[in-house]
C-alpha cells in the first residue's frame, strides 16, 4: 500500500483552495485569465448562419431583438418623442455593420419576432412602425430597406443572386417567390414577404 504523508493531503488541499478561492478575488490571477478567455471567446463567438461569409454574433442578435421589443412596447405616437428616438438610433449604430441578410435573418427565423414584425406592418396606426422598420419614414432615415438599396441597388441582379440562395436554403423559403422581389428590388415587399407563410416550403 502507497502510504501518503499528512504533508502532501494539505498540500493538495491547498492547491484545490486555491483553485476555488482565486476566482472569488476581483484581482485573482485565475479570474483575470477567465476575463481575458470570455472576452476572446466573446470576439469569435460569431457564426455563418448561410455558410457565405456573412456573419452575426449572438450578442448582435439580442441587440436586434432587444431593438423589436423596444418597438413593439411603445406606441406609435410615443416613438417620434426624442428619448425614444435617441434610444434607438443608440442601438441601431451598435448593430450598422451587420449584413442586412444576417439581419433580417436574426428577425424572421425566431417566431416570436417574425410575430411582432408582421404586428408592426399590419397592426400599428398608418404602418408607421413598419416604415421605420425599413427606413422609410420622416423619423427613421436607416433600417433594412434602406441597407438593402446600400448593398444591392447599384449591382445586378445576376451578380448578387448567388448571395440570396444560403439565405432561402437556410430559412427553407421559396426562391420563386422571393426572386421577385430581390430581381427588381423591392425591399419592402421582399421584407413583408418574409413574413408569409406562402412564402416558404
Amino acid at each position: 500500500m502507497e502510504m501518503v504523508s499528512i504533508a502532501d493531503v494539505q498540500g493538495e488541499i491547498q492547491k484545490d483552495c486555491f483553485q476555488f478561492a482565486i476566482p472569488l478575488q476581483e484581482g485573482g490571477l485565475l479570474a483575470k485569465k477567465e476575463k481575458k478567455e470570455a472576452s476572446k471567446q466573446k470576439s469569435m463567438d460569431r457564426m455563418a448562419p448561410f455558410g457565405n461569409g456573412m456573419t452575426i454574433s449572438h450578442q448582435e442578435i439580442q441587440i436586434i431583438h432587444g431593438i423589436i421589443n423596444y418597438l413593439d412596447s411603445k406606441s406609435t405616437l410615443s416613438l417620434g418623442f426624442p428619448s425614444n428616438q435617441k434610444h434607438l438610433k443608440e442601438e441601431g449604430k451598435r448593430i450598422d455593420h451587420v449584413h442586412p441578410l444576417c439581419f433580417i435573418w436574426a428577425i424572421v427565423s425566431y417566431p416570436e419576432m417574425r410575430h411582432k414584425l408582421r404586428g408592426f406592418r399590419d397592426n400599428s396606426a398608418f404602418a408607421l412602425k413598419w416604415d421605420g422598420f425599413l427606413g422609410y419614414s420622416m423619423f427613421h432615415d436607416k433600417g433594412f430597406g434602406r441597407n438593402m438599396e446600400k448593398y444591392y441597388n447599384h449591382r445586378d441582379f445576376q451578380d448578387y443572386q448567388g448571395e440570396f440562395e444560403p439565405f432561402y436554403r437556410c430559412l427553407n423559403l421559396r426562391p420563386d417567390v422571393m426572386n421577385n422581389y430581390a430581381a427588381s428590388k423591392q425591399w419592402a415587399q421582399f421584407a413583408s414577404a418574409l413574413l408569409e407563410d406562402a412564402s416558404y416550403f
